[in-house]
């Protein structure tokens, strides 16, 4: 088993990865709240229609999009908890 696979196996690692995705989806957020102040402006929408045509025709903006819709749904799922999970069952020495 490799390192790479071993750390990211771990529960230390899928932490990692998990508060990666959520400070990508958080940056998303800020970007994108930040463009849409645009409106805003007392320009008549130009700001917002350059901010617009830039989202939309930036060729590595479309890329990281795509990335962004996986690291979404990867994100979803590991909060939802549709990934195997194996529950140990913890005795308590007790009275």
């Amino acid at each position: 088993m490799s390192w790479v696979t071993q750390t990211f196996s771990s529960s230390l690692g899928r932490k990692l990865i998990m508060s990666l995705t959520g400070l990508f989806l958080c940056t998303f957020l800020v970007v994108h709240v930040s463009g849409n102040l645009q409106l805003f402006n007392h320009d008549e929408g130009y700001g917002f229609n350059k901010y617009a045509a830039f989202m939309s025709t930036f060729t590595p903006i479309r890329v990281v999009s795509y990335g962004l819709y996986a690291f979404i749904l990867w994100h979803a799922s590991r909060v939802c908890g549709w990934q195997k999970t194996t529950a140990k069952l913890v005795g308590h020495s007790g009275m």
